[in-house]
């Protein structure tokens, strides 16, 4: 296990799973499916080139980062994460 400096703690929210647009739902009803089953998800970061704070600075043009926020969202991992827990999450994103 890595150790951090006092002042630091990991969130270990790295896991990320992108749907295919075949999956008609709204990635938001996704996260609350997954919630009412006692799965927390996180959604993405905000793409920095589309958020207004960012707008003056020089970006690319980036077009896919758009669709991938709205079709992914961070899954719950980190070194507490049981066997257990991964086959209910695998269970309910398999029902999606």
């Amino acid at each position: 296990m890595i150790n951090y400096p006092k002042n630091h703690q990991n969130n270990f929210w790295l896991n990320i799973v992108s749907f295919n647009n075949s999956i008609k739902k709204n990635i938001y009803d996704i996260h609350l499916y997954l919630l009412k089953n006692k799965i927390e998800t996180r959604m993405i970061w905000f793409p920095c080139h589309l958020q207004k704070k960012m707008k003056m600075f020089e970006n690319y043009n980036v077009k896919s980062t758009k669709g991938y926020f709205n079709r992914s969202l961070c899954l719950p991992s980190g070194t507490g994460l049981t066997k257990k827990n991964l086959d209910k999450i695998i269970h309910h994103l398999c029902k999606i």
